[in-house]
């Protein structure tokens, strides 16, 4: 894996961290919330691949905060960003 990409997932996956830690979301729930194992979604958190449905999960219960799709904080959306 090139060292940009390795960045890249980092900060991701640094973002994602930050907005679970703000909004006080334990990997309990939010596997509860998916429907994994806590197990499975640790695995998912420390290698970075991250299934969509725990993104939409945790857009969800953070009330639309975009850091659960690992973007930046001052991210601003062109549009409603829509989760079914």
């Amino acid at each position: 894996m090139d060292e940009s990409v390795r960045e890249q997932v980092a900060k991701f996956m640094g973002n994602i961290r930050a907005c679970m830690k703000d909004h006080g979301v334990t990997v309990p729930e939010l596997a509860t919330l998916c429907g994994v194992p806590q197990h499975d979604l640790r695995l998912q958190l420390m290698s970075g691949h991250l299934d969509l449905n725990v993104c939409a999960a945790l857009l969800h219960r953070t009330g639309q905060d975009q850091r659960a799709f690992g973007v930046d904080a001052d991210f601003v959306p062109t549009g409603e960003l829509h989760v079914v």
